[in-house]
């Protein structure tokens, strides 16, 4: 056999060892596509089932602590681009960047809010399935995290209160 015959041969095999890797790779990454279909399927029917849950938390929180000032729309989309700016800081994104965003959506035509709002929870969602999480979970941690904040502050007034009575 010539030194190219072996070269080649060597070449041959090679190839033939690559494609043998990238043939497991793909059968790999298509089992843990359907593993992940089934955990998003699964994932959405829990979300689903638990869906009247975090409606009624919602609501309960919403009678709770919101006064008419913050169910003002405009107050709320205040509100929600606030929020998004501090996920954006949190996730790294720098200031420069984040007000680029801002301005191409300043610069493109505006929709109908409830559309805005639609593709926000679409993008919610996919940022929550990203981060290995549902946005039901995420949502029902803030409201444990207000609720014990709410009963600090309710502490700190009940001693207020009771040293005003004291001091009657």
């Amino acid at each position: 056999m010539t030194d190219l015959e072996c070269r080649q041969e060597a070449q041959l095999k090679a190839q033939a060892e690559a494609l043998a890797h990238w043939r497991r790779e793909v059968d790999r990454l298509t089992g843990e596509i359907v593993r992940l279909k089934e955990q998003s399927a699964t994932d959405l029917r829990n979300e689903q089932a638990s869906e009247p849950a975090l409606k009624n938390r919602v609501h309960e929180w919403v009678m709770r602590f919101i006064t008419y000032g913050e169910t003002n729309l405009r107050g709320r989309a205040s509100r929600i681009l606030w929020d998004a700016a501090a996920l954006a800081k949190a996730e790294g994104i720098d200031k420069v960047s984040a007000l680029d965003g801002v301005n191409l959506a300043y610069a493109r035509m505006s929709g109908p809010p409830v559309e805005k709002a639609g593709r926000l929870a679409a993008n919610l969602l996919m940022y929550c399935a990203a981060s290995g999480t549902t946005l039901e979970k995420v949502a029902l941690l803030e409201f444990e995290r207000i609720d014990a904040i709410d009963q600090k502050h309710a502490a700190t007034r009940k001693a207020m209160i009771e040293q005003m009575q004291l001091e009657i």
